[in-house]
């Protein structure tokens, strides 16, 4: 699913570039930059992110631990 969102964000990458622009007052040029650095990112963490949530053994002073990863929620994000 992740991989569907950079390959939709590649599709749309013009116009979202240009609502960027037109809301945030960016370059376009700059607004494109962002645009493909987010579906960069989409890609990344389809790739790795599979690998990153697995469980990890830690060792302590005790022993070891494990830890997991449980989704907690959506985050939300604010931008200036």
């Amino acid at each position: 699913m992740v991989r569907h969102n950079a390959e939709a964000v590649e599709d749309e990458k013009d116009r979202l570039a240009r609502v960027a622009t037109e809301e945030m007052g960016k370059t376009l040029k700059s607004a494109v930059a962002e645009v493909e650095k987010c579906a960069s990112a989409f890609r990344y963490y389809a790739k790795r992110g599979a690998d990153m949530l697995k469980p990890t053994k830690v060792e302590t002073p005790a022993g070891h631990a494990t830890a997991r990863w449980l989704p907690m929620g959506p985050v939300l994000a604010v931008m200036p």
